[in-house]
């Protein structure tokens, strides 16, 4: 995943520890940088890095790549939405409508 920072400070997301509840990952963002970051990471600070997408403080370019099969993607969808997407969309076009339908993959 490859996110932008798009204000003119460092932006800093920390991870709570899941267990314990300290500190765990910590991501620094310098000034109107972009930075890539492994899923795994992603993972542990999407929810802050959402925060600041919708705030408009950061940019995602890139989405991070989903485990989830293109049939599990529209599966969970429809679950979530009862909207069914074409089955010949590309994994990242499922994706990103998943996205703007408000569905976490």
């Amino acid at each position: 995943m490859k996110i932008k920072n798009n204000s003119e400070r460092n932006v800093s997301v920390r991870a709570q520890h899941p267990t314990n509840g300290s500190e765990g990952l910590r991501i620094l963002l310098p000034a109107t940088a972009t930075l890539e970051l492994d899923d795994l990471d992603y993972d542990k600070v999407s929810s802050e890095l959402q925060l600041l997408v919708e705030a408009d403080v950061l940019t995602i370019i890139e989405q991070a790549v989903t485990p989830l099969t293109n049939e599990q993607i529209i599966k969970r969808v429809f679950d979530e939405t009862e909207i069914t997407l074409p089955k010949k969309l590309k994994k990242s076009e499922l994706q990103a409508k998943a996205a703007l339908l408000g569905v976490k993959l």
